[in-house]
């Protein structure tokens, strides 16, 4: 549920927010996992890259499915 809502429950943009000041440093009351070398809050980059997994395993599911009933009908068929 978290990864399906995380551009709004993620409290930085994970794309677009430099934080200078606080560079390299570890976990805080601001930055929960931490801030990385460019700025950048780790856990709204960790939130948003769950929503694009979730999105890929989704996608992956259904074009297999997709698949292999096409090929379960083809080989039912035949």
């Amino acid at each position: 549920m978290v990864a399906i809502f995380a551009r709004w429950i993620a409290p930085y943009d994970a794309e677009n927010y430099f934080d200078y000041d606080n560079l390299n440093n570890g976990p805080s009351l601001q930055h929960w996992f931490g801030v990385d070398s460019l700025g950048r809050d780790i856990f709204s980059r960790v939130l948003v890259g769950a929503q694009i997994s979730l999105a890929a395993g989704v996608f992956a599911v259904f074009i297999g499915a997709a698949i292999g009933t096409l090929l379960g009908l083809a080989g039912w068929i035949l």
